[in-house]
């Protein structure tokens, strides 16, 4: 029976993996470039996605995420005087910015002004908020998670040399919602 050290052993089981580098072929990728998961191709499914705003619901919104933004510093502020932990809701709530509620309200605007298709990228969002790209990134995120909006990526085809179908990421399609379970947050005459 032999022995084995301990840094041996890993060694063997990873095969040497980290003393080797990868090989690499050079060879360009099938696809073309690199696909985010959960994109759908664009000009499938724009139809049933889009929907116009009701007359004043954008204002709505925008109302009531300037009052979840106040609510949600509230809550932050009363659970750390009572340490207590915040529920999932209320984590959303506290998690809101100003960047958040600016980033909605550019897409409220885009909504109202378009009938609904609103496919904005985050550079026009950053100029037009004047915001940074990864401020409105997380902006966006925020307003995802708390139930604001709904994004869907989307890629599209683009001619390639060779065989095969080449791809291309492209900006994502957003709509704007009032999440009922911030409504239990807001003022009663909201």
């Amino acid at each position: 029976m032999a022995t084995m050290t301990v840094g041996a052993a890993s060694l063997q089981a990873l095969g040497g993996f980290c003393l080797r580098r990868p090989a690499q072929s050079g060879a360009p990728q099938p696809r073309g470039s690199r696909i985010l998961r959960g994109s759908v191709e664009a000009g499938t499914f724009e139809k049933s996605f889009f929907t116009p705003p009701a007359p004043g619901e954008t204002d709505r919104i925008l109302r009531a995420a300037r009052k979840a933004l106040d609510a949600g510093r509230r809550l932050r502020r009363d659970a750390r005087a009572d340490g207590r932990q915040l529920t999932p809701v209320e984590r959303g709530l506290a998690s809101l910015t100003n960047a958040a509620v600016r980033v909605l309200e550019e897409l409220l605007t885009l909504a109202r002004l378009n009938r609904g298709q609103v496919f904005p990228t985050y550079d026009y969002l950053a100029q037009a908020t004047s915001l940074g790209r990864v401020t409105v990134a997380r902006a966006l995120h925020v307003l995802d998670d708390v139930g604001f909006i709904v994004r869907q990526r989307r890629f599209k085809r683009v001619a390639g040399q060779g065989p095969g179908p080449r791809y291309e990421q492209t900006s994502n399609v957003y709509r704007t919602f009032l999440p009922q379970a911030v409504l239990a947050y807001l003022p009663r005459w909201m």
